[in-house]
């Protein structure tokens, strides 16, 4: 994980030399998904082997992380970038916000949960078909254009994530169903947050700070 971040911050150092926005799309990829295989590690551990599993409190924890998110997200627009928040509608908070913060937080929580019932890697594999249930849903909204070459990488993704999960050792029926879940949470959000970015012309600063509180609840 830690050579992955190390390649994308030099991607990152060539991207802006040389402007291409293909290597920054890569760069930003591996560093999340760096991250994000990184927390899913550390939570099996906390989960599973740390104080002999007495800490399994997969939502307690995502609330505590989308609290720490929401007060990361006020310090750096209010010291670093000084800029004045501006509150969105009562309308905007239900239909956009809230919905956003509540599947956002249902994702994590229920990965947390995942990683509780199944192995991480098991988890991993199965979370890929989040890019499949995130262009589906893209497709059927009017948000993505349903194209040969698109439908040939869905097709592929969920190949790949089935081959992966058949006749897996150690599979977990529960651990599969509710990684499953979680990334059908996580593609609802993203694509709600697409259209929130353009349609509300919603900034990531904003879209993090009146989110995160609907997800910790």
């Amino acid at each position: 994980m830690f050579s992955l971040a190390l390649l994308s911050l030099f991607f990152r150092k060539i991207c802006l030399t040389s402007l291409n926005k293909s290597l920054y799309a890569l760069a930003h990829f591996e560093t999340w998904f760096a991250l994000s295989v990184s927390f899913t590690m550390f939570n099996k551990f906390v989960f599973t082997y740390w104080g002999s599993g007495e800490f399994n409190l997969p939502f307690f924890l995502t609330s505590i992380h989308m609290t720490v998110k929401f007060f990361c997200m006020l310090i750096y627009v209010k010291l670093f970038q000084k800029k004045i928040i501006i509150w969105p509608t009562c309308r905007q908070l239900l239909t956009i916000y809230i919905p956003i913060g509540a599947l956002t937080g249902l994702d994590i929580a229920l990965s947390n949960l995942a990683v509780s019932f199944a192995a991480v890697s098991l988890v991993v594999v199965t979370k890929t078909m989040g890019i499949v249930f995130t262009l589906s849903i893209s497709v059927l909204l009017g948000f993505q254009k349903c194209t040969t070459t698109l439908l040939l990488l869905v097709i592929m993704i969920a190949g790949g994530s089935f081959m992966a999960l058949w006749r897996e050792p150690d599979f977990q029926l529960a651990g599969v169903l509710i990684s499953a879940l979680s990334s059908m949470c996580g593609a609802l959000r993203w694509v709600m947050t697409q259209s929130a970015s353009q349609r509300e012309k919603a900034s990531v600063q904003t879209l993090i700070l009146f989110t995160a509180p609907a997800g910790k609840e």
